[in-house]
């Protein structure tokens, strides 16, 4: 691996997702080390990139981990003083990392720096309420897009790595909360961006199953966070609108669309296994 002027690992993390990856790839400095966690345990998606980019390393995770225990094992293995997370369904412009690297010398005391992700609609809700005292350009927050995190490591340490209870949706949310209530500080930086482009992150004939599964995790994590954060009862009172519409839609759709009565299956049966405080154990199908 070369020199990394940047002192910033890439972190990315995939399920069988090699041609979404490499348009990322392409747009990032060859002088910084990328780490790959591939999920799918794929060796020949590991043998491609790490032959064809100097700068990557491919991470097997040995089973399907979800997303953040899988950034988990990318922040274990890095050795710089920053870590960016980015979905592989990202864009980033050529002075992207640049901009953020160079926030860093004028933000004091941050934990997760964040780009402007350019698609998104930031609500009232998800500034601080210090925003006034920011100036322009960095932007304390409460939260910002999981799709893009720029992670200080010495501080982020101290927080603790995402729960990897969470297997998809929410996990950012949790490690946010978590900053909070430590006081540590999370930052937008609008002049680094980044488009969101929402592709499907996974080979086509996976995409169906996939789609079912993050509902059923929906549902499940909603249920859990709430309920690590604040009591049981809040976490009830979050959910129990979505178990008893899912229950009306799963007797509307029965016999009129297998899609959407699936849907509402996975998403009934999340939220019921949350209930019942079983692990998210659900998992895509690849056979």
């Amino acid at each position: 691996m070369s020199m990394n002027k940047f002192e910033v690992t890439i972190i990315m993390v995939s399920f069988y997702s090699q041609s979404l990856m490499e348009k990322v790839i392409d747009f990032i400095d060859k002088e910084i080390t990328i780490i790959v966690v591939e999920n799918s345990n794929s060796t020949q998606c590991k043998e491609f990139l790490e032959n064809k980019y100097s700068n990557v390393q491919v991470i097997l995770s040995e089973k399907n981990l979800g997303n953040g225990a899988g950034i988990n094992i990318g922040l274990r293995n890095i050795t710089t003083k920053y870590a960016f997370y980015i979905d592989i369904d990202t864009e980033i412009h050529k002075d992207t990392i640049k901009n953020l690297i160079d926030a860093t010398v004028k933000i004091d005391n941050f934990t997760i720096l964040a780009p402007l992700v350019e698609n998104y609609n930031y609500k009232e809700i998800d500034y601080h309420e210090d925003i006034k005292s920011n100036n322009s350009n960095q932007k304390r927050m409460q939260f910002v897009p999981g799709c893009a995190m720029f992670f200080n490591i010495e501080k982020i340490k101290q927080v603790g790595f995402f729960d990897e209870n969470f297997f998809l949706f929410f996990e950012e949310n949790d490690i946010y909360m978590r900053c909070h209530k430590n006081n540590h500080k999370i930052y937008l930086v609008t002049s680094a961006k980044i488009i969101h482009t929402g592709e499907k992150a996974v080979d086509k004939k996976f995409v169906e199953n996939i789609e079912l599964i993050r509902n059923w995790h929906l549902m499940w994590s909603k249920f859990y966070f709430y309920k690590k954060h604040f009591n049981t009862f809040v976490a009830y009172k979050n959910t129990l609108g979505h178990l008893i519409s899912g229950m009306i839609k799963l007797l509307f759709f029965r016999f009129l669309s297998k899609k959407s009565y699936l849907k509402y299956k996975f998403r009934v049966s999340g939220l019921i296994n949350s209930y019942l405080g079983k692990k998210s154990w659900k998992r895509p199908s690849v056979n």
